[in-house]
């Protein structure tokens, strides 16, 4: 029993060197990065910008929360499109893509091809009858006519 609880203390003394040597040598390391509360103004947008962040000041922060409102209040003030339409045998996807331009579901029936062929969707394309709108992306349109939900 005496051997037992010997070891048992030397396992918890050498866990504590450990940790204690981990904590020591990681305030260490910290310290010698020095305190990054110093940057200047400057110093602190280039480090952002550098690591792919946007700074704005509030000029053009303004600007652009404006810019975003007056888009969100033309897209409520734009009707939204439904189409419903029956997709028969033989029906090709620009057939389709065309139909859903003409019905102002989508704005460019070339570049909803192009998606269309990129994610491979022309080939599952489903027989049967679907509804689509305006408001629906072009990966919820192209999930329709595939009838994926």
């Amino acid at each position: 029993m005496k051997h037992t609880i010997r070891a048992f203390s030397l396992g918890l003394l050498t866990a504590t060197v450990i940790i204690g040597y981990t904590y020591w040598d990681q305030s260490k390391d910290s310290e010698e990065t020095g305190p990054t509360h110093n940057l200047t103004r400057t110093q602190m947008i280039n480090s952002l910008e550098n690591s792919g962040y946007h700074v704005l000041n509030s000029q053009e922060f303004s600007k652009t929360a404006n810019a975003s409102s007056a888009k969100k209040q033309q897209q409520q003030e734009d009707p939204i499109h439904y189409l419903s339409m029956d997709i028969t045998s033989g029906t090709s996807s620009p057939e389709i893509s065309k139909r859903l331009e003409k019905a102002e579901i989508i704005s460019d029936a070339k570049g909803f091809e192009a998606f269309m062929k990129d994610k491979d969707y022309t080939r599952s394309i489903q027989v049967g009858w679907i509804q689509v709108n305006s408001d629906m992306s072009p990966k919820e349109i192209a999930n329709t006519l595939i009838h994926k939900k």
